[in-house]
């Protein structure tokens, strides 16, 4: 794809919809579709201009305003492979497919029912939510070929992760995008991460299981959203493959000050066990003599 300019697609509403964004010189263009009709509903430039000096991701502010314009707040947003707008006449992607492939991505991810009807396409290395009945969670997707995709850690043939997803009665979709400042994750089943922006870079402390810090850090790279920065940083600690699921900043933080004081209680008690004096033994009763006849 271009290195130059920023370009992406975005899924609404769980597929109702989908907008496609794409840099230029003086802003971003935008163009909105609807899954049930061929051609663009709206489109319009969001100027650079409109966009707050102070911005952290010129894009994802981009795409916020957007949705707006749009009337489409409420919407759950998740980014998707650009491939997916294909269908869409004059989206202009289907041009490019054909006379300019080099500006689309080579690899995407279908994800499909058990009867290959496709659900969408993520780009390599993104993420989907994974529900079951009992519990959810995000995963990283990578692109192993045309059929196969490797989702955290392990390499499923495409027919074969719809058919896991459907035996437990699950589901998945593209996870959506995110415009918090900070929230925590629990990454995998031994570990916590906390992200909250701070001074224009994205500060974070990895717990382990018993909320203990384990390290902490700033990622210098204001322009990611909070998922990229999650993604960047969980790649250079080596959990990349780990799943993800979001418990939320204070739940997290109220954990992690409960641990705390439980660990300070208990190192107290610990403390004052050792400066107890210790008592002396009592002294054993003497044994009366028995007479001698």
């Amino acid at each position: 794809m271009n290195d130059q300019k920023k370009e992406a697609a975005y899924q609404l509403g769980g597929g109702t919809g989908y907008l496609h964004m794409k840099e230029e010189v003086d802003g971003f263009s935008y163009s909105l579709f609807r899954a049930d009709q061929p051609q663009k509903v709206s489109e319009r430039k969001i100027y650079f201009t409109e966009l707050k000096p102070s911005a952290r991701n010129p894009l994802a502010e981009a795409r916020t305003l957007a949705i707006r314009n749009e009337g489409l707040d409420q919407e759950p947003v998740a980014a998707v492979s650009l491939l997916m707008l294909e269908r869409f006449i004059d989206s202009d992607i289907r041009r490019r497919r054909i006379h300019e492939p080099e500006t689309l991505p080579e690899h995407d991810i279908r994800f499909i029912t058990s009867d290959y009807r496709e659900l969408f396409r993520l780009q390599d290395g993104g993420t989907i939510m994974v529900e079951y009945p009992d519990r959810q969670f995000a995963a990283k997707c990578e692109y192993v070929d045309e059929y196969h995709t490797r989702i955290d850690g392990e390499i499923f043939h495409i027919c074969q992760f719809a058919e896991l997803l459907q035996r437990n009665n699950g589901s998945c979709r593209p996870e959506p995008e995110t415009m918090q400042d900070k929230t925590g994750w629990r990454i995998g089943s031994r570990n916590y991460l906390e992200i909250h922006a701070e001074k224009g870079t994205w500060a974070y402390t990895l717990y382990d299981s018993t909320f203990h810090e384990v390290t902490d850090g700033r990622l210098d790279r204001p322009e990611l959203s909070m998922r990229e920065a999650r993604e960047v940083i969980l790649s250079d600690m080596k959990m990349g493959t780990r799943s993800r699921t979001d418990i939320g900043h204070g739940f997290l933080m109220d954990m992690v000050k409960t641990a705390a004081r439980e660990r300070e209680s208990l190192l107290g008690r610990l403390q004052n066990t050792k400066t107890e004096p210790r008592k002396a033994p009592a002294a054993a009763p003497r044994r009366k003599m028995e007479a001698v006849l």
